[in-house]
């Protein structure tokens, strides 16, 4: 059976009416909140013991440390997912600045940095330079959701289940998750998580 790339569904529960969500996006408000975000997790951060050598900080990508280009997630314009995927091969999303710092934080506590992604195997390299670029260079390793042996096809149908295999390993290679950012419930359901702290993204779900 043919499988399709991860599925992006618009997420209009926020609001009632698109202009009010552009309105929310172009104001300034969804930075507004994910900076309010961002200050919770350094609170959190602040009241626990100097990490040990194995202690991680996930952190998703798309719309959590790289903010996808608005023209592709303004809730207005149609949302082909061949378009987002399509944008990730230019490697040119910008850094959100909040959780950059709050990354910046983290790696000054020594904390161990893990990336895990939705996007596929194929996407490294663009992905990579991407985050280089924007400044994010201290990484002990990204997690992408991997292809059959012939390319053609996802192993994981849906990022929640692919997402908590790959925590998984982590676990069992020794790693303890402490705590994960992500914008997603995907990003933190099945277990494997630590301390979670879910970013706003009214503008598309992933399953």
């Amino acid at each position: 059976m043919k499988r399709k790339h991860r599925r992006v569904t618009p997420d209009l529960s926020h609001t009632v009416h698109i202009a009010e969500l552009i309105k929310y996006y172009e104001s300034g408000g969804y930075l507004n909140d994910i900076s309010n975000v961002v200050t919770l997790v350094k609170k959190w951060l602040i009241d626990q013991p100097k990490p040990k050598p194995m202690e991680v900080v996930i952190f998703d990508i798309d719309e959590t440390v790289i903010q996808t280009d608005w023209s592709i997630i303004r809730p207005d314009t149609p949302k082909p997912e061949e378009s987002l995927w399509k944008w990730m091969d230019y490697g040119i999303g910008t850094r959100i600045e909040p959780i950059f710092r709050l990354y910046e934080y983290v790696v000054e506590r020594g904390y161990v940095v893990f990336f895990i992604t939705g996007r596929d195997i194929g996407k490294k390299a663009a992905t990579e330079k991407n985050l280089k670029n924007e400044g994010f260079s201290s990484w002990q390793g990204i997690t992408y959701n991997p292809r059959t042996p012939d390319g053609k096809y996802l192993i994981f149908p849906k990022s929640e289940i692919f997402k908590t295999a790959a925590r998984w390993s982590l676990v069992e290679r020794g790693y303890d998750i402490v705590l994960n950012i992500g914008d997603q419930e995907s990003d933190f359901a099945g277990g494997y998580s630590g301390k979670c702290f879910k970013l706003p993204n009214p503008f598309y779900t992933t399953i």
